[in-house]
């Protein structure tokens, strides 16, 4: 399988707002579980033991992205709307989620052109399209 960059990668907010700012990259979403330790007082062996728990946390997507403070802010008091992640490959794979935005973070520094950093939070199950 040859390694593709991200190059062509969109992220779509789709049913409540249009947003769709130009990123320079986009990290995320990274699932994560739990371990419940289930050792006690009489475990033997010298090792603590786990169970892994039930639920699933769909974790955050940051992206870095131009800023201009002339154009649409992004939805950051708007409900949970349908979120998908176009990855630049030969078979369109894309994540889709429930998410809504929890941090805008403008830049604004001497010589650079503006930025903000935009983080969004996974609310439910992520589809995962190959």
């Amino acid at each position: 399988m040859a390694q593709k960059t991200g190059f062509g990668s969109l992220v779509g907010f789709g049913t409540t707002t249009t947003y769709l700012p130009k990123k320079m990259s986009i990290n995320g979403p990274g699932l994560s579980r739990d371990a419940l330790k289930t050792s006690h007082l009489a475990t033997t062996g010298g090792y603590h033991t786990y169970v892994p728990d039930d639920l699933v946390e769909g974790g955050e997507v940051s992206m870095e992205v131009f800023w201009d403070p002339l154009d649409t802010y992004p939805p950051i008091s708007a409900a949970a709307e349908t979120i998908t992640i176009t990855n630049n490959d030969s078979g369109l794979a894309t994540e889709a989620f429930s998410g809504f935005v929890v941090n805008f973070e403008p830049t604004r520094q001497l010589g650079a052109l503006m930025m903000a950093t935009l983080t969004l939070k996974v609310a439910g199950a992520i589809t995962f399209t190959a």
